[in-house]
């Protein structure tokens, strides 16, 4: 009989790659359905103020109100996406670092940029190298610069007009941004996905959000959404061959994990 002093004793690997590609894929449906919602009562309000007279001036800034609000609870997303789409992808290059290779080149790579970590592992373990104009490279490097800007805010100066407008100049992140963030994860998953331990990794983080009733070919890289697309398809013949309900027990053990050390 296994003891409690024998239990507290196996050691547990965490890695939280998984936890924070969960994260990301929530927030980026979260960012598209505020987004969505922003400019159907932003057209609402243009109409309501076309018909004139002060009932109708009330009406359309109430809903002007409620667009503004929707924008910015789609910022907010957006920013949550970028963040953790860049955990995401350094955890899983430290968790396949962590796996592949000895000490000695760990530590040599462990200070890099993301981007350059990428490109280094790839090459370290033997694949192709990742040139600077691969567009995973290219991803990555949009996804590194974005979470930089935000770790590292410094306070800017806008005119009010151009804030609201939310010009491309201005502090605003939406979906465009956060459909980025998640493309590089998925790119750098595409990418790693010949190593053990990687391929079918996030299957159940794509099932449990159910990313894929987004229209990801609106949104995501060509490459990114088929690839979505396809491990969506062969999650769904597991489940029917197997009769699964569904394959979310382990990530849900993480997540729960990942909120209770982050809250």
């Amino acid at each position: 009989m296994i003891t409690q002093e024998q239990i507290d004793g196996i050691e547990c690997q965490v890695c939280l790659d998984k936890s924070f590609f969960f994260i990301a894929c929530q927030s980026l449906i979260s960012t598209w359905a505020r987004e969505e919602e922003a400019k159907t009562l932003k057209a609402r309000a243009s109409n309501v103020s076309k018909k004139g007279g002060q009932s109708s001036g009330q009406r359309a800034s109430e809903l002007y109100a409620s667009s503004a609000l929707a924008r910015w609870e789609s910022d907010r997303s957006a920013i949550s996406t970028i963040v953790f789409s860049a955990l995401m992808v350094e955890a899983l290059l430290n968790f396949l670092a962590r796996e592949r290779l000895t000490k000695f080149r760990r530590e040599a790579i462990d200070s890099l940029a993301i981007p350059e970590k990428l490109a280094m592992l790839t090459k370290l373990l033997g694949s192709e190298d990742l040139e600077e104009n691969d567009h995973c490279i290219g991803y990555v490097k949009f996804l590194a610069k974005q979470r930089n800007r935000l770790v590292h805010f410094k306070p800017r100066t806008f005119k009010f007009g151009a804030l609201q407008r939310g010009d491309e100049k201005t502090f605003h992140y939406g979906v465009e941004q956060a459909a980025k963030a998640v493309t590089a994860c998925c790119l750098v998953q595409i990418t790693l996905s010949q190593y053990a331990g990687v391929r079918g990794r996030y299957d159940d983080v794509i099932d449990d959000t159910e990313i894929c009733k987004l229209p990801l070919e609106q949104l995501l890289q060509r490459d990114a959404a088929n690839y979505l697309r396809q491990r969506n398809r062969e999650i769904e013949v597991h489940k029917e061959k197997n009769g699964l309900a569904g394959i979310r027990q382990s990530l849900r053990k993480q997540w729960f994990w990942c909120q209770s050390m982050l809250g």
